[in-house]
């Protein structure tokens, strides 16, 4: 800016002042001596814009080796910086001639080109200052002009603008959104990303606005880290939300870098953002997968497992504690949990494997180290090669199996007790055959008397009630194993219940002589329960105790009340029961070991009936033995409910009396049936017409005109309900009332027969006794109606 114009007033017109500079005062010399030696550029200049002196800085500064005489070619040459074209152009001179007229001002940085004017040299920056030098008067007498080449500075400023530049170009071309801020942390610049994603401005951006698109739960720990680092201006890296345009807040991955300048100060911070949403749901996809993986490893009671055959070390699944009882560690340790008995197989297995570099499957027992179980695997193995083909590991599977071993061999167990079962059910169904084949034959004889004719019926009827024992506890375990009972509930005295077992299981307990005690601890010990069920119950107990006691033995049933539960104890002296057979005492088909004879008899069913009624009830059924041959005893326990006493009630059976006649009409499909049934009517008196089918029947009803119809329901051509609806409708049978005989007795079966009016439901085969209460009920109204 200031280098000399070729071409400026003579040297003889330079003032007169400044030949009298040498004449000045001591303290005008000290001034020129400061001048001199001042360490920045100085020139000094007269009114009219010449150059009146300059200093050493000023000649250092502006100096050129090919122009050894700049010095004298300023001050004695023709150049006057008022007329400096360059000066002109950069707005510089405007601003320096106030400094003529009085006035100290500062000139901008402006580039000084020499070749502009055709000199050598490279340009230069410079910033200087203007300041007037005044008289006592105040009249401006020369200007100092004061210079600072700042070259290097700008240079290096343009230097980082173009770096900074190139920066900002590359931060556009990134996926990620990016930002630059000022060393205080003033954001100046974003790239387009960023304003893309944000859906933001500039203007909105600037400084600190943009905390308006950060999560607010999380700005106050991103503004703790910010101003943490721009106080230590080390880089750090975060992870944070950031509010798209669409609303919704995505994750982000932030790392902050500081730009430093050649002194290590802080000039400029770049941040990058990038969007971690997609990472973070692969991760959680990952991790759930993970969690699946494992907790259908935890269900399946899987293993995975990975031997390297390098190190000898196998690695295990999270989970080979909680199955296995050991984790990772290396095969010669673990080879200690093989079985003693199957390592031999499994090692082979193993061996075999690597030899042909493929695969193996084996079951096998493990011991578990941490509490000593001994447990069933099924392991898998594939052996991995390395490129040369060499095995290098072997991945698999361990599956515990326990439990299916386990049911395996159960099924195994039940299935040799069922087929021990049929066998002995075709015993026991063969026992009464014999007899009621023999008793046939009896009475097919005609040289019978009536004493041996009346022994055969005895062996007959004996025999079929037996069966129909056999028949009923086969149905009932039907009807148990198919869920298929169900409960005629009622409030039930338990001293009823007992009373009623005892009167069935006597004639047993006589037999073998045994001394039965009962003992009713408590009064109303009432229960919620089928009185018919329960009393099955004790049934069987007391039919067990007496068949596994020797004769003259003791059983004792005793009753009492514990808390809120009814108990029944049945107590014996017998034969006890073996403790391996114990854990499968309640299953079916589950018998002591018989002698030949098979003196106790039983389908071994029993016991199972008696769990599944109590359970029915809400109850449990427990065993207790102290070994074979030490008797036992059988606990029940059945949920209370407190009720007064019901009212006494008159069960007795009652006998028809033969002087009352009445009409009845037997259907029913099975001919035998029927007809048995018609003649034992027809001997007690009644008139007793029987058919095979329902249209039969309302055939025969019209001539016939029955008083009581005894039906099955499972007729050929129609439903029983069918039938009696019909034959309701014939006028010529008024008051004819029907009766259901067949093989359903479940309480909706009964509920259907009362819901078509049938005035009583009875199961095959048929309580004569009862049968003839309910035609005596009906002959005596008829005589009520008759009179």
């Amino acid at each position: 800016m200031m280098v000399p114009i070729p071409g400026g007033p003579p040297a003889a017109d330079k003032p007169d002042a400044v030949k009298a500079d040498a004449d000045k005062p001591d303290a005008d010399s000290r001034f020129r001596t400061l001048f001199e030696q001042a360490p920045f550029s100085v020139q000094l200049l007269a009114l009219n814009g010449r150059t009146l002196q300059v200093n050493r800085a000023w000649e250092r500064m502006w100096g050129n080796q090919q122009v050894p005489s700049i010095k004298d070619y300023v001050l004695h040459g023709d150049y006057n910086m008022l007329a400096d074209p360059q000066l002109e152009a950069k707005g510089i001179l405007p601003i320096l001639r106030r400094a003529f007229a009085g006035e100290s001002v500062t000139l901008p940085t402006i580039v000084y080109d020499p070749a502009e004017l055709g000199m050598p040299g490279p340009p230069r920056w410079v910033r200087a200052t203007a300041h007037p030098i005044k008289d006592t008067s105040g009249e401006v007498q020369e200007v100092m002009l004061v210079h600072d080449d700042v070259t290097e500075q700008v240079m290096a400023e343009q230097a980082m603008l173009a770096s900074e530049s190139r920066l900002k170009q590359l931060a556009n071309t990134i996926p990620q959104l990016a930002w630059m801020a000022d060393s205080t942390g003033w954001i100046h610049w974003y790239n387009d990303r960023w304003y893309a994603y944000t859906g933001t401005t500039p203007d909105q951006m600037e400084g600190w606005g943009w905390q308006q698109v950060h999560d607010p739960a999380a700005l106050p720990r991103i503004l703790d880290k910010w101003k943490q680092h721009l106080a230590s201006g080390a880089p750090f890296e975060m992870t944070f939300p950031l509010r798209g345009h669409d609303g919704l807040y995505r994750p982000f991955y932030t790392l902050v870098a500081p730009l430093k300048d050649e002194r290590g100060q802080v000039t400029q911070w770049f941040g990058t953002n990038t969007d971690v949403s997609s990472l973070q749901a692969a991760e959680r996809a990952l991790r759930l997968s993970e969690e699946k993986l494992l907790e259908g490893l935890d269900a399946g009671r899987m293993v995975v497992w990975e031997w390297d055959l390098r190190s000898d070390d196998i690695d295990y699944s999270p989970n080979a504690a909680s199955i296995l009882g050991y984790t990772a560690g290396n095969f010669h340790e673990q080879s200690r949990h093989f079985h003693p008995e199957d390592a031999p197989l499994l090692l082979d297995a193993i061996h075999q494997a690597r030899e042909t570099r493929g695969q193996f499957r084996i079951l096998n027992r493990r011991i578990r180290p941490d509490n000593g179980a001994l447990i069933w695997l099924e392991t898998l193995g594939k052996v991995i090669c390395d490129e040369q083909g060499q095995p290098v590991a072997i991945r698999g599977l361990n599956i515990d199996v326990t439990e299916r071993v386990k049911a395996e061999s159960e099924i195994k167990e039940a299935s040799r007790r069922k087929d021990e079962f049929l066998a002995m059910l075709a015993h026991e169904l063969r026992n009464p055959l014999a007899p009621i084949a023999m008793a046939t034959q009896l009475m097919r004889m005609q040289q019978l008397d009536g004493a041996r004719k009346e022994q055969a019926v005895d062996i007959i009827d004996r025999q079929v009630k037996h069966m129909t024992e056999l028949v009923d506890d086969l149905l009932d375990v039907s009807r148990v194993t198919r869920g298929l009972v169900e409960l005629d509930r009622d409030t039930v005295d338990l001293k009823a219940v007992v009373a009623h077992a005892v009167e069935q299981v006597r004639p047993l307990i006589d037999s073998r002589h045994h001394a039965l005690t009962v003992r009713m601890l408590g009064e109303n010990v009432h229960v919620h329960g089928d009185h018919t069920r329960l009393v099955q119950v004790i049934v069987n107990l007391l039919s067990n105790a007496a068949k596994y006691t020797p004769q003259h033995g003791e059983i004792n049933l005793q009753v009492d009340v514990s808390e809120s539960q009814a108990r029944i104890r049945v107590t014996d002296n017998g034969c006890g029961i073996d403790a391996a057979l114990m854990p499968y005492l309640f299953d079916l088909f589950t018998q002591a070991e018989r002698t030949p004879d098979r003196s106790q008899g039983g389908l071994g069913i029993g016991l199972a009936l008696v769990k599944s009624m109590v359970q029915l009830h809400g109850g449990q059924v427990k065993a207790e033995s102290a070994g074979r041959n030490r008797g036992s005893t059988f606990i029940v326990l059945l949920p209370l409910i407190p009720v007064e006493p019901p009212a006494d009630r008159n069960d007795l059976p009652m006998t028809p009396d033969a002087g009352e006649r009445l009409r009845i009409l037997i259907v029913d499909d099975n001919r035998d049936a029927g007809e048995s049934l018609g003649t034992l009517l027809s001997a007690l008196g009644h008139d007793v017409k029987v058919c095979e089918d329902g249209a039969s029947a309302l055939a025969l009803a019209g001539s016939h005109r029955p008083r009581l119809c005894i039906l099955d329901i499972g007729l050929p051509d129609m439903t029983g309900y069918e039938l009696a609806s019909r034959l309701r409708k014939n006028a010529a049978l008024p008051g004819m009332e029907c009766v259901a005989l067949t093989g359903y007795g479940q309480s909706h079966d009964r509920a259907l027969t009362k819901a078509a009016g049938f005035r009583h439901h009875f199961v095959k085969p048929v309580d004569v006794q009862q049968l003839m209460k309910v035609i005596l009920d009906i002959a005596s109204s008829e005589s009520t109606d008759a009179d």
